[in-house]
Formats: C-alpha cells, sequence, structure tokens
C-alpha cells in the first residue's frame, strides 16, 4: 500500500484495533517520505485536540448549573481537568512507543543450537537464511522438516521467525507447540518468548504472569525476567 493509502486507514474511525494502528504507523515510519511522517505526527495532535474537546464538553454538561460555586471546587475541576488530558495525552502518544522500544531491548531471536547432520539440506539452509535474517526464506525450510523434528526446536525457530518479522499470532501459535517430553530450557525459552509476545500484543498481565514464573522458577531468564518486570510499562 501507498503512504496516503496508509494515512487514510490510519485515521480512519472505523480502524479501531490498536494493533492495526501500530503496524501502519510502523509502516508510514518505515516506508514514507519524510512528509508522510509529518503528515502522521501532525494527524495525532489533531486526533487529539479533537478527543480533548470532546471531553471538556462531557465534563461541561456533568457541572451542575449553578452560578455560585466555591474556589475550590473550581481549583478542583480545573486540576481534574488538567491531570485527565495529561494522561490522557501521555497514554495514546507514548505508551505504544514505549511498549516498542522495550519489546526492542530485550528481544533477540532464538539462537538454540541445532545440531546438522550430513544429508540434513534443507535443515543447513533454513539456518543459513536464519542467521542472515532471511526469514521469510528460513520459515519455508522449516516447515517442511517441523513434522519430523523430534526435538522440538524447528517449532521454536519457526516462532521467532514470526515474531522476527512482526506476525505475533503466527509465532503464539508455534509457541504453543511444544512437544511432549522437550527439555525444561525449552520450554523456558518458549515461555520467555511468549512473554514478549504478550508485551507486543499489550496483553501486560499475561506478559507478567510468565516473566514472574520464570524468576519464581530460577530459570536461565530468570534475570532478565526481573529486569523487564522492572521496567515502567509494568507499573
Amino acid at each position: 500500500m501507498e503512504a496516503k493509502d496508509l494515512l487514510e486507514e490510519y485515521f480512519d474511525d472505523s480502524t479501531s484495533s490498536e494493533k492495526r494502528k501500530l503496524e501502519l504507523a510502523e509502516e508510514i515510519n518505515k516506508t514514507g517520505t519524510e512528509d508522510d511522517k509529518i503528515l502522521l505526527e501532525t494527524g495525532k495532535v489533531v486526533k487529539v485536540e479533537k478527543e480533548v474537546e470532546e471531553l471538556r464538553s462531557r465534563i461541561k454538561n456533568l457541572r451542575e448549573p449553578q452560578r455560585k460555586k466555591s474556589l475550590f471546587l473550581k481549583v478542583a475541576a480545573s486540576v481534574v481537568f488538567i491531570s485527565m488530558i495529561s494522561f490522557f495525552v501521555f497514554k495514546l502518544l507514548n505508551n505504544t512507543e514505549s511498549i516498542d522500544q522495550v519489546f526492542l531491548s530485550y528481544y533477540r531471536p532464538y539462537d538454540g543450537m541445532v545440531i546438522t547432520r550430513g544429508g540434513d539440506a534443507l535443515l543447513t539452509t533454513g539456518l543459513s537464511a536464519y542467521n542472515s535474517e532471511d526469514y521469510e526464506e528460513a520459515l519455508g525450510k522449516f516447515m517442511e522438516i517441523e513434522k519430523s523434528d523430534t526435538t522440538g526446536k524447528i517449532s521454536l525457530l519457526i516462532a521467532s521467525c514470526y515474531l522476527s518479522i512482526n506476525e505475533i499470532d503466527s509465532s503464539l501459535h508455534w509457541l504453543n507447540k511444544g512437544i511432549g517430553g522437550e527439555s525444561q530450557l525449552l520450554t523456558d525459552n518458549r515461555n520467555w518468548y511468549k512473554a514478549l509476545a504478550k508485551l507486543k500484543t499489550k496483553e501486560l498481565k499475561e506478559s507478567r504472569g510468565l516473566l514472574e514464573s520464570l524468576v519464581q522458577s530460577r530459570s536461565p531468564f530468570s534475570q532478565k525476567a526481573s529486569s523487564l518486570l522492572e521496567e515502567s510499562i509494568f507499573d
């Protein structure tokens, strides 16, 4: 899609999904011109101003039509109004960016050791593409050999590919495809990447639960999980 179409969809009131808006904003910032990026940021401000006016109108309608109001009530109303607007604007403009920044700070593609043997041409080619960050190519190879995998590592590599290209739902699908009897280390890896995927989709309660479990189990991810839980997004 062209940047113009992306911008129209972003500001279309029917585009209610925050996840979709995030994807559109990322695509505009990635492929759009400087003018497109300016239009995006300007549009955000205009939209916030419109919503502020609607909020102001609601507050005005809630006030009792009294001529004489105490100075205390006026000051209190002003403080509440300013606080609500400040919180609303901050959350609208900064929360998504903060979550994305935290995700990028902690996310690294799965790098578990996968042993290749003679004749494992698909696996060798897939790993080469994966290590070169050619995740689309790697996915094609991994999908062909996943059914015969007895370690569970291939499904984790597939999940990591999808997470790297921001296809979160597909990533979660493969993260949930653990096999019976897999190692605790592999299970810990799955839970770490599930926590990051849930963070990306703003399911902070689910993400927190997975991270706390990693901390309590003293897994190899305990320190990183503990550090992530201290981020302000979980306040």
